[in-house]
């Protein structure tokens, strides 16, 4: 028995749209340098039924972050109710988060780290980077070992797309 071609059409597009989480975005997260803090800032594109529950910077030596290690952890905030808010700072806790890991290292220019963005536990989007490659007022996204500068509102915008596909 042969299936009509327009039959094949829908059953692709219904697969196509329920494997698409319009709130999650992997590269959604950018760094950039900041004047405060540890020098480190992190902006995440929320959609707004997203929030935000935690915020961890890790150690990837060799562009290598062990998720898995706790030694690895630098610092991490976490928020039990959850935020809507967008930037942080790394070694700042804002309010609404409880600090379970204090950034206590010394951090070095040209060191591998990763900072890691978690909604409802899971973590949801990452980049690794080092701080010498940080510029104030860019954000900085790496794929793949490439680095991609975004001016912060073009990257805002672009991942906010995804909120309403």
């Amino acid at each position: 028995m042969r299936v009509p071609a327009w039959i094949g059409c829908l059953l692709g597009l219904f697969f196509l749209l329920t494997s698409c989480d319009p709130g999650t975005g992997r590269d959604a997260v950018g760094v950039t340098r900041v004047s405060t803090g540890s020098g480190i800032g992190v902006v995440y594109v929320l959609c707004p039924s997203v929030d935000v529950r935690a915020v961890a910077l890790y150690r990837a030596p060799g562009g290598r972050p062990d998720y898995d290690d706790p030694e690895g952890i630098l610092w991490k905030i976490a928020s039990r109710a959850g935020s809507k808010q967008d930037s942080y700072v790394v070694g700042v806790t804002p309010a609404g988060f409880v600090q379970e890991v204090p950034l206590t290292a010394d951090l070095e220019p040209g060191q591998g780290l990763a900072v890691v963005v978690a909604v409802d536990g899971d973590i949801d989007a990452d980049v690794i980077f080092a701080i010498r490659d940080l510029r104030e007022g860019e954000l900085l996204r790496s794929e793949l070992g490439e680095d991609e500068y975004f001016d912060p509102e073009e990257f805002r915008a672009k991942h906010l797309e995804r909120c309403h596909s």
